[in-house]
Parts: structure tokens; sequence; C-alpha cells
């Protein structure tokens, strides 16, 4: 049984040591406005389908607007598209992520 209990051990500590070395690999946490919102659009397809055609749209239109000869307005525009894709992928990752996650303050769900 000691065996066993050591390794239970050294897979906690290599564990934390991933999640402390490498936070990207470790699932990303939901803030509590995301979860909020999660209550709503997981499982709810229309509803996610709804808010990602309303950026995609806005992405769309942004498109059709003739690019701007000053570069650190064209570099301005580039980043609101990547933060509008950025909120499409939080979107599909609410709208994906699993029902039970452990608040921020360490306390695990009701």
């Amino acid at each position: 049984m000691a065996i066993l209990d050591d390794v239970r051990e050294a897979r906690t500590r290599l564990s934390e040591f991933v999640a402390q070395t490498f936070p990207r690999l470790v699932g990303h946490q939901l803030s509590r406005e995301e979860m909020t919102l999660a209550v709503h659009l997981r499982g709810n397809d229309a509803l996610r389908a709804a808010l990602c055609a309303i950026v995609e749209n806005r992405i769309k239109q942004r498109a059709l607007v003739p690019e701007p000869r000053d570069p650190i307005v064209c570099k301005s525009a580039i980043a609101r598209d990547r933060e509008l894709q950025w909120l499409l992928g939080r979107i599909e990752a609410i709208y994906r992520s699993p029902v039970n996650q452990e608040d921020k303050e360490g306390e695990p769900p009701a």
C-alpha cells in the first residue's frame, strides 16, 4: 500500500508542477461572468449560433471597409478582429465547458 501512496503523491506533485510551469496546458477556468453565461449557453445551440452569427457578421462588415493607409490604424483594426475571433473562441469554449467547475477561491461546485 505504501508504494501506491507514493505513486499518488508523485502524480499529484507532477500535475501541480505542470500546472505551474505550463498554465496554458491546464484547462482554462471560467470567470464568474462566463459561468453565468454558461448556465444559459451550455447545450443551447440556437443561442450559441445567434451569438456567433452576430460576431461573425461584425467581422465581415469590417472586412468590407477599405484598408486604411495609416499603419497604426490598420494594426488597430487587425487587433479588433483578433479580439472578436478570441470572443468566438470563448463562446465556443463556454458552450462546451463542463458543468462542474471549481470556484477561483478553490470551493468545489455545489
